[in-house]
């Protein structure tokens, strides 16, 4: 235990990352941890990535596969693109979401070999509002002819190079041209493969704080279920899986900066909130209390200031040492009942068995019985279970051999288990059982052990029991 304890305070205490963005960790309002548990409720193989060496053990050679990844607040690299194209090359039909009101994701979407272009720019809508209200459709590339109409959050425009890429999204508020486009998809041959990719010039569509949520639009007088966010996202991730349920799904965790717990200050909390909910940093605090690496130490250094300056004073060391010691005695005899020493009487040795006429009395009451008669009564048993099996009465064989004689495992664990307990309280005095009167508790044993033994072939109540076959064996 104290090595555990050592080990664990050396370690450190858990880490409850909060990241900054719309981290699929993230349960606030700005992270994207509905999104990911709306998924896997569909699809079951969808995963969160916190490092791309993930992508190669996750999955062997999948039909369809799906990479995900909304507002990236690190750009990617060459090496992070080429990770995850390699990975997504092992899919029959790989598919790929980027939705980004920034540039962040462009050398990704150029890796893939992407015509399509994240400007970067805020696209404003009626009256310059930065929060336009957008139609997108997904008619283009499915059998769904439906239209979704929601507000965007400081979205960007997406640039188009190529004219075999569709537009599915565009700023509804304003004519469509070059500028409005929001979002668009584009089928990308790469080693004999066709890679669909949608490109979305907004993240915010998969938020927290939209996916959770029911649309506020009064029809008939209710507030109703529809919900334009979440039913655009599964229809889009839908159609991009081909409906196949065994679908892989990856949603990137790893373009979001770590904000260690410690280092957020009180001012900041408004918009750790974000990112995060209450519960979240209370657990950390809680977790990081009373984690050895916190209280360890400092309970070592006190323990250690304490003998250092009990030593210094020879009245404190005697005081401690005497009470040390007391406590010692005190819980060696709670352990050790002491047993004074007598003088062994003289002992005449004698070979005797009880007939069935004395049991009868035993059992009838003309005769008193108390603890020593039963461990009398047990010796007996016992010593016939050992002659019969090789066992003693209390081991675990017992309780199989005399089961299989009463057809019953239950009874026969019970009748061992009842007379083993009663021997240690007759032997040893023990606490438990409680037993009011000797005398019937025996007479009751008595009748018990014989229904056992007569099951097993041997009786107490014969003229000579067979404690007398014992002795003639």
């Amino acid at each position: 235990m104290i090595v555990v304890l050592i080990a664990l305070a050396e370690k450190g205490p858990p880490s409850i990352a909060i990241y900054r963005g719309a981290s699929p960790y993230n349960t606030g309002s700005i992270g994207t941890y509905n999104l990911y548990t709306m998924i896997r409720n569909r699809y079951p193989y969808t995963s969160i990535i916190k490092s791309y060496s993930e992508l190669e053990k996750l999955f062997s050679k999948p039909n369809r596969c799906l990479f995900i990844a909304i507002s990236p607040e690190k750009p990617f690299s060459l090496n992070d693109a080429a990770a995850i194209l390699s990975a997504l090359d092992r899919c029959s039909y790989p598919a790929i979401i980027v939705a980004d009101e920034r540039n962040t994701s462009n050398v990704f979407l150029k890796s893939i070999g992407s015509s399509i272009e994240v400007i970067g720019n805020v696209i404003q809508g009626y009256k310059g509002s930065i929060y336009p209200l957008a139609t997108f459709t997904l008619a283009p590339i499915s059998n769904i002819n439906k239209t979704y109409i929601f507000r965007l959050d400081i979205a960007s425009g997406i640039a188009i190079n190529n004219s075999n890429a569709k537009v599915i999204g565009y700023i509804s508020e304003s004519m469509q041209n070059a500028s409005s486009i929001v979002a668009v998809y584009e089928e990308v041959d790469r080693f004999n493969k066709t890679f669909r990719v949608v490109v979305i010039g907004d993240g915010s569509i998969f938020l927290n704080q939209v996916v959770k949520v029911y649309s506020n639009v009064v029809e008939s007088n209710a507030l109703s279920s529809y919900n334009p966010y979440r039913e655009f996202a599964m229809d889009l991730i839908d159609v991009l899986c081909g409906y196949d349920l065994s679908c892989v799904v990856f949603i990137d965790g790893t373009r979001y900066p770590e904000i260690p717990l410690e280092s957020i200050q009180l001012s900041q909390y408004s918009e750790t909130m974000l990112y995060t909910d209450i519960l979240n940093i209370v657990v950390a605090y809680i977790l990081k209390i009373v984690h050895p690496s916190t209280w360890l130490p400092l309970a070592l250094s006190s323990i250690d200031m304490f003998f250092s300056s009990i030593s210094s004073s020879f009245i404190a060391s005697i005081l401690v040492s005497s009470i040390g010691l007391s406590l010692i005695y005190l819980y060696i005899s709670s352990r050790f009942s002491p047993i004074k020493d007598y003088r062994l009487s003289e002992v005449n040795e004698v070979e005797y068995f009880i007939t069935a006429d004395i049991r009868n009395a035993i059992i009838r009451g003309s005769i008193s019985l108390d603890r020593n008669d039963y461990v009398k009564l047990f010796s007996i048993v016992d010593t016939a279970i050992k002659s019969l099996y090789g066992c003693g009465l209390c081991s675990s064989e017992a309780i199989e051999y005399i089961a299989r004689a009463l057809n019953s495992y239950r009874d026969s664990k019970r009748f061992v288990d009842r007379m083993c307990r009663l021997y240690r309280k007759a032997s040893r005095g023990t606490f438990l059982p409680i037993v009011l009167s000797w005398h019937r508790a025996t007479s009751k044993a008595i009748r018990e052990c014989e229904n056992v033994l007569r099951a097993l072939g041997i009786s107490l109540m014969e003229e000579k029991g067979f404690e007398y076959k014992l002795l003639t064996k």
